[in-house]
């Protein structure tokens, strides 16, 4: 049986990129007349794995008795470990998909900062860009590619679908949700395989609604709270989508994870963080 080494914190990022959309399908005009109205559609809904559950020790105990069910953890254990095993033999968990683009991403984002602090996901924009490359074609698609150095569609699809599994976790031990949307304006034509391609393969929701109405704002900004627990209510409060607004790519990443060891309070006390 192996040990485990489980860290705490929180982590709450969130990226919009805003980009035109080129799609091949409209809703009807009962629809458009419906949605004028104020409502807000979802045409895909990504639906995240279910995980085996990080098991506890202490639940295997029996208190009146002193027993412990020693078999039924290593089972519960075991299976728990041969999920967190095939998710990280996939290929692009040795890193070298991402740190290239890491490398020359951070450089852009990061410095310049006027001595600010910034904080930068870079698993953020590469998923927020592969997207994109699934909504274009042409040389605009080809220069996503060249950046991202992939070799074709297919193979960023397979990139971006692993990293998005070796960032998930939601096992009761670590939550790590990497959560992705798009939001269509109500009166342009979408492409719905391309919706369900981003649902598939990268666990993103789309939505239409009317850009620019403060309905629409509302479900953005909601859908930015719900994916980072909140932690990020005064930054999505301020986000608006323009009315001439065609296309916008939501991407956030929260991190929640407990102490192998809790701290015990009466030993926690305030001080200088060095």
């Amino acid at each position: 049986m192996k040990k485990k080494m489980i860290l705490t914190g929180f982590l709450a990022a969130a990226v919009v990129a805003i980009a035109g959309c080129a799609s091949q399908e409209t809703p009807d005009t009962d629809e458009r007349e419906t949605q004028a109205a104020g409502e807000v559609r979802a045409l895909a809904e990504a639906s995240y794995p279910q995980m085996a559950q990080d098991p506890d020790e202490m639940s295997y105990f029996d208190e009146k008795t002193g027993e412990w069910d020693g078999d039924a953890f290593s089972e519960a254990y075991d299976t728990w470990w041969s999920e967190k095993r095939a998710v990280m033999d996939l290929p692009e968990a040795d890193g070298t998909v991402m740190a290239p683009f890491a490398e020359s991403s951070m450089r852009q984002f990061l410095t310049e900062s006027g001595g600010e602090n910034r904080i930068f996901s870079p698993v953020n924009v590469y998923i927020a860009l592969s997207m994109l490359a699934e909504t274009t074609d042409g040389s605009s698609r080809q220069q996503i590619l060249d950046l991202l150095e992939a070799e074709d569609i297919e193979a960023l699809r397979d990139h971006g679908e692993n990293i998005w599994k070796l960032c998930y976790s939601d096992d009761g031990a670590v939550t790590s949700i990497l959560a992705d949307s798009i939001w269509l304006r109500d009166d342009m034509e979408y492409d719905q395989e391309t919706l369900k391609i981003l649902a598939d393969h990268y666990f993103a929701s789309s939505y239409s609604g009317r850009m620019g109405s403060e309905e629409y704002d509302k479900k953005l900004q909601d859908w930015l709270n719900e994916q980072t627990g909140g932690l990020l209510k005064e930054q999505a409060a301020g986000i608006q989508m323009a009315p001439e607004t065609v296309m916008a790519l939501a991407s956030t990443i929260y991190y929640k994870a407990k102490w192998q060891a809790e701290f015990n309070q009466q030993d926690t006390r305030e001080e200088i963080l060095h």
